[in-house]
């Protein structure tokens, strides 16, 4: 997605429900027309912690006939403020797709930079929701903070808005089914971060993906029988090393795959893309479209995460690593057989 001056609504054939808008200045104009709910967030990930404040959204939303509108920030306020930086979960693309799967009508990506940073709590109350997205009722979770130095908190908010006939309703604290845990963007990435995929998948409602572009590798797997596709990630955020199952989308349905993360140990030198990312990520897909060899150079793909099947580890020669190669795929191909593929995204890109 482009920066504009201003603002722009972003026609997008992949998300045929969500209008976009981008600004680079302080707040959105000219503001939009019509009253509407407004919900503020990060939505890293979009969890089942956003969830709720979008379900809230949705349930007002129907009840007084007002659409819905998320205001979220690129970059991210940490990033910002540099403090540590949060790997992201999704890109800004796939942040719009799943607000659009989700039913949001509308997005504003705000730009965080000085000039937002600064705005005080009330100006950031009449300046950008009042004035700018007309918002009739604000939604927030229950740890919000803005304005300038982070001075407001959610109080302050119900307290500023009442002042311009807003209602405000905040969102208590999500926690996962049977345990302690609340839902946050930083507990999902510790999860990804570490392999747990099948509690991330939980929290997410989704399996987690990694989006890349194929590029050309030492085409080792090819000469072993198991030919891959080595991703260059355009993802932020990986698993830990190790082999796992997954299913690839390059555009025609995701397809049952077996995955490895890591820096290839049996071999001594550094994979290609060692000085653009930590770890490769090479895809062997099982069963292609017609049993064919696959030629996916240069193509977006879809890298879905179902589950880690192993630990990474060294062998002493080419045959341990084959046989366990076809070890491998058999798992993946278990693990996966009663499973649907996943759904979102419909399409890589």
């Amino acid at each position: 997605m482009s920066r504009a001056c201003g603002f722009a609504i972003k026609a997008d054939s992949s998300t045929p429900r969500l209008s976009i808008m981008i600004t680079s200045q302080s707040y959105l104009t000219p503001p939009v027309s019509g009253p509407q709910v407004v919900i503020i967030g990060n939505f890293d990930g979009l969890h089942r912690g956003h969830q709720a404040l979008l379900e809230r959204a949705r349930a007002l939303g129907e009840e007084r006939g007002l659409p819905r509108c998320v205001l979220t920030f690129d970059p991210h306020p940490a990033r910002f403020f540099g403090r540590a930086e949060p790997k992201s979960i999704y890109s800004g693309s796939d942040k719009a797709d799943l607000l659009s799967e989700l039913g949001v009508e509308s997005a504003l990506f705000q730009r965080f930079d000085q000039p937002f940073a600064d705005l005080s709590p009330r100006s950031f109350v009449e300046e950008v929701l009042v004035n700018a997205l007309n918002a009739q009722v604000v939604i927030v979770g229950y740890d919000f903070a803005f304005g300038a130095r982070r001075a407001g908190r959610a109080t302050d908010l119900v307290e500023l808005c009442a002042t311009f006939g807003v209602e405000v309703q905040v969102i208590e604290q999500q926690r996962a089914r049977g345990a302690s845990q609340a839902y946050s963007s930083t507990w999902v990435r510790g999860l990804i971060s570490e392999g747990q995929l099948a509690e991330a998948e939980e929290a997410l409602t989704r399996p987690y993906h990694l989006r890349g572009v194929v590029a050309r590798g030492y085409q080792r797997g090819r000469a072993l029988g198991f030919p891959t596709a080595n991703l260059a990630l355009e993802s932020e955020l990986c698993p830990s090393p190790g082999v796992y199952s997954g299913w690839l989308d390059w555009g025609s349905g995701p397809w049952p795959s077996v995955f490895s993360v890591g820096e290839n140990p049996t071999f001594q030198d550094p994979h290609l893309l060692a000085q653009r990312q930590a770890w490769s990520v090479e895809v062997h897909v099982i069963n292609p479209e017609g049993g064919q060899a696959l030629d996916l150079y240069d193509q977006e793909v879809i890298l879905w995460c179902h589950r880690l099947l192993r630990e990474m580890r060294r062998f002493e020669d080419l045959e341990g690593l084959k046989a366990q190669i076809a070890t491998d795929r058999a798992s993946a191909t278990e693990a996966l057989a009663s499973l649907p593929p996943p759904s979102w995204p419909r399409r890589a890109r």
